[in-house]
């Protein structure tokens, strides 16, 4: 279940960074510090994993991934 999506175009070339922010029921996506996602969604209320996706024909790396509770 996709619960929202941005229409962003980003430099290929250079590294970004990508932040969610999730409390309670409120997703917060952020690329470069730029807030791009405002989402509510209840069908998890109790603290979990976390997994990371890429679409199959992009070529992507994580470097750094950080998990912090707030």
């Amino acid at each position: 279940m996709q619960l929202a999506s941005a229409d962003v175009k980003v430099d290929p070339a250079a590294w970004h960074t990508i932040r969610i922010h999730h409390k309670g029921a409120n997703i917060e996506g952020f690329l470069d510090d730029r807030k791009l996602l405002d989402v509510e969604d209840t069908t998890i209320p109790e603290p979990g994993g976390v997994g990371v996706w890429a679409k199959a024909d992009a070529r992507t790396s994580f470097d750094d991934l950080t998990i912090e509770p707030r």
